[in-house]
């Protein structure tokens, strides 16, 4: 959504996109997980409120915690493609005669990989944090669940293996996404690569 939105500057599915994606971006999780519920489990009877049994008790958690992420992708993708857009090697594709899917996926989509990536790791690490109040609303098991627990009984071991064990997962996700950095550009291989 975000790269359409980009190609089409100024379109009305880009004005919608914006207004969704602001909107979206601005639903406490909290909120939107109470109108899920209150939609899909009381009213219409399709989608269990809370628990975790099967996969349908994990469909409106997981619809909570990824429109704000969903959001904020689209909106960081939309910036960085009309950076992109307008850059000089991108004119010269199109000029030398490039297809525009070729010209959107190699040099657009492929050098505004990078603040994607890097707000993918951000969004990822605020999932966990935002994870605990949808653990909480849905009634799920998990650590979020635990955390809350180990607060309200005053358990200092549980309160702190919790934090670290998120604190460690944040770790690993930044680690992965800086080693995903050099796949993805060149420049940055070339630092690291001898010879």
């Amino acid at each position: 959504v975000g790269v359409i939105s980009a190609i089409k500057q100024y379109s009305i599915f880009d004005n919608i996109s914006r207004l969704l994606a602001m909107l979206l971006t601005s639903l406490p999780a909290f909120w939107l997980g109470l109108l899920l519920m209150l939609k899909f489990a009381l009213e219409l009877d399709t989608l269990p409120a809370t628990g975790g049994g099967s996969f349908s008790h994990y469909i409106l958690p997981w619809i909570t915690l990824s429109t704000a992420m969903a959001a904020q992708m689209i909106r960081m993708t939309r910036s960085t493609m009309l950076e992109v857009i307008r850059a000089d090697y991108v004119q010269t594709a199109r000029a030398k005669g490039a297809r525009p899917v070729r010209v959107v996926m190699v040099h657009e989509l492929h050098n505004a990989l990078l603040p994607i990536i890097t707000v993918v790791g951000i969004i990822l690490g605020q999932t966990l944090g935002g994870a605990i109040v949808t653990e909480t609303i849905f009634a799920l098991p998990g650590v979020g669940t635990y955390l809350l627990q180990g607060i309200f009984k005053y358990d200092m071991p549980v309160v702190m293996i919790s934090v670290l064990f998120i604190a460690a997962v944040i770790g690993v996700i930044n680690l992965l996404i800086d080693i995903l950095y050099m796949y993805i550009d060149p420049r940055l291989r070339s630092q690291f690569v001898k010879g």
